[in-house]
């Protein structure tokens, strides 16, 4: 028997900014999508709400996930390979689904992380790895940054509409 049978354990979705690696809870990704240029809203988009995009025939927010996250990359970037995706996120807030799509620079997929493998984040930590994050993990030798989905989407709320 696994030293991991009967461990807890949580589903994400595993995805890359600049050079940074993020994680959002799987119940909260709908879809993958190759990306599309927002339709831009008179008087309405800024740096955090993009426009919208038509995704199966209904009309989304895109936002800027770097903005949420004030997310700023490295101005000398190594050479990463660029696979961008768009990313439909859903939750359900007070009885009603609320949907955003949000870009990604590259995408790993859905991954399974053991409960005792998630560390908490330090006291003092600010800027992307503090706003939305609440804890990180190990994946592939690579530090995770696992985004709490409540305070992303109360961000989302609060900075873009």
């Amino acid at each position: 028997l696994s030293q991991t049978t009967g461990a807890k354990s949580r589903s994400v979705l595993v995805f890359r900014l600049g050079r940074e690696w993020f994680a959002l809870p799987a119940s909260c990704c709908q879809q993958v999508l190759i990306p599309v240029s927002a339709h831009i809203l008179p008087h309405r988009t800024n740096a955090t709400l993009l426009g919208v995009v038509n995704v199966q025939g209904q009309m989304l927010l895109k936002v800027s996930l770097r903005e949420i996250l004030d997310y700023q990359p490295n101005p000398n970037p190594p050479n990463l390979k660029a696979y961008p995706r768009m990313v439909v996120i859903e939750k359900t807030v007070a009885n009603e689904p609320e949907t955003w799509v949000l870009d990604v620079d590259e995408l790993e997929g859905l991954q399974t992380v053991l409960e005792h493998r998630l560390e908490t984040v330090a006291a003092g930590v600010t800027a992307a790895n503090g706003i939305c994050t609440h804890r990180v993990f190990v994946w592939a030798e690579r530090r995770v940054s696992l985004l709490d989905d409540n305070r992303l989407f109360d961000a989302l709320r609060q900075r873009a509409l």
